[in-house]
Formats: structure tokens, sequence, C-alpha cells
């Protein structure tokens, strides 16, 4: 996260995909490289810290949380990344649906929304399938 701080000393990349799973402590992702999410315009001319991964998004405040030291995506932003992404194993995906909803970290409106967001007929198809929620 430090890396990540522009001249105004304000952290610009935040954690997100299958590294915001981990950090809300939610399915069996156990990714071998950190995943974040830096703005469209961001720039540093310093070699990157490895292992990560870089996704190029402009985010609104409403999909940030606040950490100490470090920002992580929502947790409805974090399932729409790994959604549209289409690189994480849909099984890690259910499991971190279920259990988010179990813990109380996204609700039946979230899922709503999630399903609304999405022209994507395969993550329509997918949320029907495997989600209990209506």
């Amino acid at each position: 996260s430090l890396w990540s701080m522009n001249r105004q000393d304000q952290i610009e990349a935040v954690f997100s995909h299958e590294t915001a799973l981990v950090i809300y402590d939610v399915s069996d992702a156990n990714p071998h490289q950190l995943h974040m999410t830096v703005p469209k315009h961001f720039r540093r001319h310093s070699t990157p810290p490895a292992p990560v991964v870089f996704y190029k998004q402009q985010l609104s405040e409403k999909d940030i949380r606040e950490g100490r030291g470090f920002k992580v995506t929502t947790p409805v932003r974090t399932i729409l990344d790994l959604l549209y992404a289409n690189e994480t194993d849909e099984r890690i995906i259910k499991q971190a649906i279920q259990q988010l909803f179990e813990r109380g970290l996204i609700t039946h409106h979230d899922v709503a929304m999630i399903k609304e967001k999405n022209t994507n007929r395969d993550i329509a198809k997918f949320l029907k399938k495997h989600l209990i929620f209506k």
C-alpha cells in the first residue's frame, strides 16, 4: 500500500479480488500474489513489489473500505471484480458469497444489486444457479 502513495501522500492502490477475500477471511482462496486495483492514471517509475498483480480501474469511494494503513474493495465490489475478471474458480466465488452473507457482510439487497449490475448472462446464470437467494 505504501508503495502506491501519490505526491499528496494518499494511498492509491486498493487490495482487491482474491486478496480482498483473504482480508475478509472468506472462502478457501489462497492467492499466490497480491491483487491490487489502481486508478487508470496510476504511474510509478520504481519497480513494484513482487508478487503483485495490478488491475487498472477507477473505483468510487463507495467501493472502498479503509483499514489501518490500507484500503480494500467492499465485499460487493470484490465479488463483482471476481466475476468480471473470470480468473477465480466458481467454487471459491460461491463459497465467498455464502460466507459473506452468513457473516452479515453482504445482504439480500447487495446480492440483488450484484445480479442487477451484471449484463453478462453467464454471471446471471451463475448467481441464479449457486445462490439460494431470490
